[in-house]
Parts: C-alpha cells; sequence; structure tokens
C-alpha cells in the first residue's frame, strides 16, 4: 500500500521525465491539468536533497536528468504562453494562499541570476511576479477569477454564435425551407408556418406532375 501511495505522489516526476523523453507529448500536457505533486518538480530544481534523492531512489534516473526534466516541464508547461496564473505558480483554482506562495518562493529561487545556470530563463521571472500579483490577495484574486471565467466562456459564445449564422435554420427548430411550386412560381408553406414539406403532396407532384394536382 505504501509503495502504491509513494507511486502517486511522484506523478509529476514521472511525467516530467516522460516529457522529456518524448517532447511531442507538449501539446497534449499542456491541455491537461498540472499533477497534484507538482511541487515535487519545483524543489528539485532548486536542488533540494531529499527530493531529489528520493525521486532518484524511485525513478532510477539521475539528479542531473531529473532537474532537466523538471526543468523542461515548467518551462514548456507550467510557463507555456497561454498558461493562466494558476498554472504559472503550479496550483490550481482551489490552492491555499500560502500554497501559491510557497510555490512563488521555489520559482523564485530557481530563476534567481544566481541560482539559474541558463540566463534565457530569467524572462519568465516577470511572468511569475505578474502572476502573484494576480493572486496574492483576496480582492485581486477574486477580480482574476471573474475575468478567467469570462475569457473562458468566451470561445463558447463565439462559437454559438457562428452557428446560428452559418445554420440559420437552428434558429426555426431546425425546420425546412418552404416549398415552392414550379408552376406559377407560388411558394406554399404548410400550416405549421415552419416550411417542412408535405410527403404525399410531393410524393403525387413526383408521380403526376406539379400542375395536375390542381
Amino acid at each position: 500500500m505504501a509503495l502504491q501511495r509513494h507511486h502517486e505522489d511522484i506523478s509529476a516526476v514521472r511525467a516530467a521525465l516522460d516529457l522529456l523523453a518524448l517532447p511531442s507529448r507538449r501539446r497534449y500536457m499542456r491541455e491537461s491539468p498540472l499533477p497534484g505533486d507538482i511541487v515535487l518538480l519545483l524543489r528539485i530544481v532548486v536542488d533540494d536533497p531529499n527530493t531529489v534523492n528520493s525521486s532518484a531512489a524511485w525513478t532510477e534516473a539521475s539528479p542531473k536528468r531529473l532537474r532537466q526534466a523538471a526543468e523542461f516541464y515548467i518551462e514548456q508547461v507550467m510557463l507555456a504562453p497561454h498558461s493562466d496564473s494558476y498554472r504559472v505558480l503550479g496550483g490550481q483554482r482551489n490552492a491555499t494562499a500560502a500554497e501559491l506562495r510557497q510555490n512563488l518562493g521555489y520559482l523564485c529561487k530557481w530563476l534567481h541570476s544566481d541560482v539559474c545556470q541558463n540566463t534565457m530563463q530569467s524572462v519568465f521571472l516577470l511572468r511569475v511576479t505578474q502572476a502573484w500579483n494576480d493572486l496574492k490577495t483576496p480582492e485581486r484574486r477574486s477580480a482574476y477569477d471573474a475575468k478567467l471565467d469570462a475569457r473562458l466562456w468566451a470561445p463558447n459564445a463565439s462559437r454559438r454564435k457562428r452557428d446560428q449564422k452559418t445554420n440559420p435554420d437552428r434558429r426555426k427548430g431546425m425546420g425546412l425551407l418552404p416549398m415552392v411550386d414550379t408552376c406559377g412560381g407560388r411558394k406554399r408553406r404548410s400550416p405549421d408556418g415552419r416550411g417542412a414539406i408535405n410527403f404525399w403532396r410531393e410524393l403525387a407532384d413526383f408521380v403526376f406532375g406539379p400542375c395536375l394536382r390542381r
């Protein structure tokens, strides 16, 4: 039971190793929720010895590869261009302020110029601090949540509006277009007013000709 529990606890580490081995999974992981134990990756990139050693023991990966995998996952998934502020800080929308603050500390330590060996990674520091500014107080977090909800609903509203324009019959209850009488060019509609074609009249028109049924 303890073995199974530990395997669940290092799901983020395994996901990072998988991504490093197969970078083509980047898009899939960007669209998936973050693992619940994402904090392990943050501890690995700041060289926390207990986390590095235990993760190396369970995954049989070297500390160097673990750090490479953790950094790659954070850069490509957490800090992806369209990530929201929760994701940038490695949290879910139900994360506590203490959890977000803890993750902020790990990220800032990793991105600090004295720790981060790749100076290009320092550009992420601005995104991290901006994410914290969005969520650091209850008032700002509430305002950001409202903005995030609006952004999530906007594509659905646009899609519905586009469907109504391209499929006008949907606004008429999926009714069919009115039937046209080819004898005289007069349009006849069914009694329900929705343009549904009368099957028997169509059959008579086909067999006897529309002009004979007068």
